[in-house]
């Protein structure tokens, strides 16, 4: 599949339909996926079974590793997402890697969705935050209820904007500032985001597969393990 263009932070067009790439498993992923699994299946030191029960955790960790804090997925999102309920375990068993893509292209899609609509809100001239109204705002939402549809989503993103610039208001900046200082932040994330290819969706995924078996169990991709091998020898060669 085609390579995503690369922006400059500042030049990143705000248009998710331009900006979003969906993303899909190269086709040796089925290999490497069968191979990691009869590896656990030969040398962990428990006993490791792909069952239904497996696939039920499994589905509730990868989502709890996306979105734990309840910002990106609506309710509609995780409805369609049961649909791998009970069938994670059998895809795996074959290779077959799509269902976590699927949920990952929904997750970045949304997280494009957020970055998009808070950069539009900062960059927008006509812009203005309202701090004498009475609202609150809930920090950490991991119990509460997904949100409903997309314009709940957006309220939680925009009450999250407003909080970062009363933070930094509170600093004594003045608002020119704070939007230059908030665009220039939430652009350099954004830029992050588009960066994000087929391999690091997959790394998370056999992750969520295999720590669901144990938290101290991990996947790393050749590029990732040589990574962590040079920091634990705090050496480069």
């Amino acid at each position: 599949h085609p390579e995503a263009p690369l922006y400059l932070a500042h030049e990143i067009p705000l248009d998710v339909a331009t900006i979003f790439q969906e993303l899909h498993p190269e086709t040796d992923y089925a290999r490497t996926t069968r191979a990691i699994i009869e590896q656990l299946r030969r040398n962990h030191y428990s006993e490791i079974r792909f069952d239904d029960e497996f696939s039920d955790k499994m589905l509730d960790s990868y989502i709890e590793t996306l979105d734990g804090g309840r910002m990106y997925f609506t309710a509609s999102d995780i409805a369609e997402f049961e649909q791998y309920r009970e069938t994670l375990d059998d895809m795996l068993t074959r290779g077959d890697t799509e269902a976590g893509f699927l949920m990952y292209n929904r997750y970045q899609q949304r997280v494009i969705e957020r970055l998009v609509y808070s950069i539009a809100m900062i960059e927008g001239p006509t812009t203005t935050f309202d701090f004498t109204v009475d609202e609150e705002m809930i920090l950490d939402r991991s119990e509460e209820p997904w949100p409903a549809n997309h314009a709940e989503l957006e309220d939680l993103w925009r009450q999250q904007v407003k909080s970062s610039v009363l933070s930094l208001k509170l600093t004594n900046k003045t608002v020119d500032e704070v939007r230059e200082l908030l665009s220039k932040r939430l652009r350099s994330q954004l830029s992050q985001v588009l960066k994000t290819n087929d391999l690091d969706v997959y790394q998370r995924y056999m992750d969520a597969m295999t720590m669901t078996f144990d938290p101290h169990t991990q996947y790393y991709a050749p590029r990732a393990a040589e990574n962590f091998n040079m920091t634990m020898r705090l050496s480069l060669q």
